[in-house]
């Protein structure tokens, strides 16, 4: 009998053991991979994110998405497991979203959702107009490392001086202010240059020479009155500028990392005046300089070296009044310079734009303009060799607008916009971004609160705005 019992409890054991074998434990299908696709983005337009996992029973498995925009995808059709999955979105509002990805199996049992996957969405293009009631404009800018923008300018809508104090606005990559700060001068009316430092502050050359923290605090001052500058390779800083004494003269400032001056130089003067209106450390760690020079009306370019000494100089112009007011070091070890001409313009002053060799003969020169008056502030070569220019037109848009202007690298004209009301608007500064496009700042009559205000244009690749 104990033997028969003992053999019966035997066979049901085999027997559970067998039924269990028969029956299969559903589990949920693995977590998605972290979804792959691009890190950053434009308004409007799809990009397509990809992720993957497995069923461990082997069943057919089904794809979502979230967006992190409030926004979560309809589940895919049934795909074998450890099949690839893709889809594409695109989002409505610029900022930055978290994405993410679950799977599910035919019995409806659903994964965790996946690790998450970054992507910044930001806006290609829009017009910013920054200002109280009275008179401000935006006379530098550049993209900062956080992908938004640094304006310097001046305002006499703020601050204590009725001629004008210096006007610095940080905005996020939109466009949008952070903050704005305004330093007292005694005489703002002028052009300036900001720069951020490698500090992550700012370097502002105008009335007068401010250091700022990153969040535009003041550091230290000096009264260096300079129409540009910027940060040297060796944390210091170099200033152009131009005396009050007859003759004028040009006057070259090389300051440490404090501020404090190193050198100083002085040109031109024997022969009447000459202005410097823009200044660059070349690849050589010299410098070089544009401005005008009333000897023969000229364009007027000058190279030095390390310590400041001049190496050479060089005119450019005509019989009549010629202007160069920013040149850059181009990728050929030449210059690029930008102005104002009246010795070959069509008819009331043209843009100006002059290619040199390394040592400052002229390769070739382009004008741009209509019968009425144009002029360049600005320009930069771009990422394809060629350049962009920016200043003010009459002669085209609707009475007095921004002019930009993109070329080959020959100069030739690639397009042509043109930014404005019917009051009247100038460019006085641009600059490539790092998707492509442009950022260009001025002022604005026919916008914004005030008699003007500062101008801020952010175009894409084309120069578009809508």
């Amino acid at each position: 009998m104990r033997k028969s019992i003992v053999i019966t409890k035997f066979f049901v054991i085999i027997w559970i053991i067998f039924l269990g074998s028969c029956i299969k434990i559903n589990k949920a299908p693995d977590s998605p991979a972290k979804p792959t696709g691009p890190s950053s983005g434009y308004l409007d337009s799809v990009y397509s994110f990809s992720t993957i996992t497995s069923d461990p029973n082997g069943d057919g498995i089904s794809y979502r998405f979230n967006w992190g925009d409030g926004d979560t995808s309809e589940w895919s059709s049934w795909l074998v497991s450890g099949t690839p999955y893709s889809l594409g979105h695109s989002w409505l509002h610029s900022g930055s979203f978290f994405i993410t990805s679950q799977a599910k199996d035919k019995n409806e049992k659903k994964s965790d959702w996946s690790q998450s996957h970054n992507i910044n969405i930001i806006a290609p293009f829009w017009v910013r107009t920054f200002g109280g009631t009275d008179d401000d404009r935006g006379y530098s800018v550049q993209q900062t490392s956080d992908g938004g923008y640094i304006i310097g300018g001046i305002t006499r809508s703020f601050g204590a001086s009725n001629w004008g104090d210096v006007y610095l606005i940080k905005t996020d990559v939109d466009g949008n202010q952070i903050w704005a700060k305004i330093y007292d001068a005694v005489d703002s009316y002028q052009r300036l240059s900001v720069q951020q430092t490698t500090d992550g502050g700012y370097i502002i050359i105008g009335h007068s020479v401010i250091k700022t923290n990153q969040n535009g605090d003041t550091v230290w001052t000096k009264q260096y009155r300079g129409e540009s500058g910027q940060q040297t390779s060796d944390g210091g800083y170099i200033i152009v500028g131009n005396t009050s004494s007859a003759p004028g003269e040009i006057y070259l400032i090389k300051t440490d990392a404090n501020g404090n001056q190193t050198w100083i130089k002085t040109f031109g003067g024997t022969s009447g005046d000459v202005e410097g209106y823009s200044v660059e450390q070349t690849s050589d760690n010299g410098y070089i300089i544009a401005g005008y020079t009333e000897f023969n009306h000229d364009v007027y370019l000058i190279k030095t070296d390390v310590n400041g000494n001049q190496t050479w100089t060089q005119n450019f112009g005509g019989t009549d009044f010629d202007y160069g007011n920013s040149v850059r070091q181009t990728s050929d070890g030449g210059y690029i310079i930008v102005g104002c001409t009246y010795s070959f313009d069509v008819g009331g002053g043209d843009m100006y734009l002059i290619k040199t060799d390394a040592n400052g003969n002229q390769t070739w020169t382009q004008n741009f303009g209509g019968t009425s008056f144009e002029c360049g502030y600005s320009v930069q070569q771009t990422t394809d060799g060629g350049y962009i220019v920016a200043g003010s037109t009459t002669s085209y848009g609707t009475g007095g607008d921004v002019y930009l202007i993109k070329t080959s690298i020959n100069g030739n004209d690639v397009w042509t916009k043109t930014f404005g009301g019917t009051s009247g608007e100038v460019g006085f500064s641009v600059q490539q971004t790092v998707d492509g496009g442009y950022i260009i700042t001025g002022s604005t009559s026919s916008f914004g609160a005030g008699e003007s205000d500062v101008y801020l244009i952010k175009t894409d690749a084309n120069g578009n705005t809508k």
